[in-house]
């Protein structure tokens, strides 16, 4: 956890998905920012993309077409790296490098999972393979 102040208000930034996880007024004590309630929902500020939250019944909608998006995203589980740190500032950045190594283990996983069809792996990857195995 990096922790940063500027001796007005705190910040705590957790390494994992750059996640922020504190943001409180020093004079107060009053926190900002979701706690991770775990029985509401454990996460907190997570990056995603192409959306944030999760899509109504694990879809969206496009031009009339129906089209399967469930929760989904790497960057709130990867590492980044501390790239400025003072005592007031925090620069964080995401190492695509090591990122695709574990995507690329985690393709291979699904081709073998899927019988060496990489089509069904790559449907996989975004989908999830439970989706993939109940759609088939």
């Amino acid at each position: 956890m990096i922790k940063i102040s500027n001796g007005i208000i705190s910040l705590e930034v957790e390494e994992k998905g750059a996640q922020m996880r504190s943001l409180k007024d020093e004079c107060t004590g009053r926190e900002y920012l979701w706690q991770a309630d775990p029985s509401v929902w454990a996460r907190t500020a997570p990056i995603l993309f192409p959306a944030v939250g999760k899509m109504y019944k694990d879809a969206y909608i496009h031009n009339g077409g129906r089209y399967p998006m469930p929760k989904h995203g790497f960057a709130r589980d990867a590492a980044f790296r501390v790239e400025k740190l003072r005592e007031d500032y925090l620069v964080m950045a995401f190492s695509p490098d090591e990122n695709i190594k574990i995507g690329l283990k985690y393709f291979s996983y699904l081709v073998n999972l899927f019988n060496n069809n990489e089509y069904l792996a790559i449907l996989a990857y975004n989908a999830g393979p439970g989706n993939i195995k109940k759609w088939l």
